[in-house]
């Protein structure tokens, strides 16, 4: 999972390319976890949510850019994610084998 983590990370701004099935989901294993832990701590010791919202602000960038590249590797364009529910439907599918037109 962090190997995954770090690579989205690395690739916050990079909307070119492809993400596999197993980088995707496991980059929103790491937000869930991440904000549900983040949420569990603010709770028991804060009454505000600054650290939620800097891990947000943080994360979110890596988070559409994994997004765009996840439906480049399903030979789609990043605009398939202004549709929420075919969105949510495409990151379920098998990514293309071999080459496509968004790379290997």
């Amino acid at each position: 999972m962090l190997t995954e983590t770090k690579k989205c990370m690395s690739k916050s701004f990079t909307w070119e390319g492809r993400a596999s099935r197993r980088e995707y989901w496991m980059f929103q294993l790491f937000l869930f976890v991440g904000s549900f832990i983040i949420t569990l701590i603010e709770s028991l010791m804060f009454d505000s949510s600054i650290f939620g919202t800097i891990f947000s602000l943080i994360t979110y960038p890596a988070m559409i850019a994994v997004s765009i590249r996840r439906c480049h590797d399903t030979n789609r364009s990043g605009w398939w994610l202004w549709i929420p529910i075919v969105s949510f439907i495409i990151m379920f599918f098998e990514g293309d084998y071999g080459s496509n037109s968004y790379g290997k």
